[in-house]
């Protein structure tokens, strides 16, 4: 059986300390600090925030005795702050819409070690995450309505002249999903059906500042999703105000008359 490539769990900060000491992270309350380790077993560690054996990361820095890697290694482990790389859904990503937003999406996702599959269109047999970035104000409800049919856990990420827009992340029959917000809508305004068909065909292009602050959230909701939690946009959007640059966000809760939600009982 082969052995399995570790990675840290989330990004640290590998520092010494006066008495020697090496520690790991700058919160008391998730970091850790070890005592009589050998000189080099800070960029051992470092070599982890990407995927390696321990024999790999033995061979980049031979300076560290392989007991003392092992019993470092043991120690992280314990504490949650290293685990075996996830396996296959977990690191790839598909990005559907063309621009500039999902350009850069994608090559986010790909600088964090991600298998991205870009296009237009989703597949039901998609494997890992979709990421919606399509080009116009709002994205296809029929691509939204399949990807939560067939139970694909997806990102929006879109842009409106008014604001940038990051969610919903929607887990199928965990979170709302985007025909539930537009049922919320519709609530609140009879005539939103026939705005979002207007929207769903207009096309908006981000300032360059919008986009960068789209996608490197969207990129953050990801890892978010990659480390086993649901990410703070599930059911929420948050937006950036294209004018006044002001942070926002918006609940959306699961509706009961959604089909989401019925399937989910």
């Amino acid at each position: 059986m082969p052995t399995p490539r570790l990675t840290l769990t989330r990004p640290l900060c590998v520092l010494w300390r006066p008495d020697g000491r090496l520690q790991l992270g700058l919160d008391c309350e998730d970091g850790l600090v070890l005592a009589d380790v050998p000189a080099g077993t800070d960029a051992a560690l470092r070599a982890f925030r990407s995927p390696r054996t321990p024999l790999e990361v033995s061979r980049l820095v031979p300076l560290v005795p392989r007991e003392d890697l092992d019993r470092v290694l043991g120690a992280l482990l314990d504490r949650g702050l290293l685990a075996p790389e996830p396996a296959g859904n977990a690191g790839t990503a598909t990005v559907l819409g063309t621009g500039p937003l999902a350009e850069r999406v994608a090559e986010l996702l790909a600088g964090e070690g991600m298998a991205v599959r870009t296009g237009t269109r989703a597949a039901t047999d998609a494997v890992g995450l979709v990421v919606v970035c399509t080009a116009t104000v709002e994205p296809d409800r029929v691509l939204t309505r399949d990807l939560t049919a067939a139970g694909i856990p997806h990102l929006v990420v879109r842009a409106e002249p008014e604001r940038a827009v990051v969610g919903p992340f929607v887990v199928p029959g965990r979170t709302a999903c985007v025909h539930c917000s537009d049922l919320v809508r519709r609530e609140l305004d009879p005539g939103w059906p026939h705005l979002l068909a207007q929207l769903c065909r207009s096309e908006h292009l981000p300032a360059p500042r919008q986009a960068a602050w789209a996608a490197a959230m969207a990129a953050a909701q990801v890892a978010c999703w990659r480390s086993g939690q649901v990410p703070e946009t599930g059911g929420t959007t948050l937006e950036l105000d294209a004018h006044t640059g002001a942070l926002g966000a918006r609940r959306w809760p699961r509706h009961p008359d959604c089909g989401c939600v019925l399937a989910a009982a």
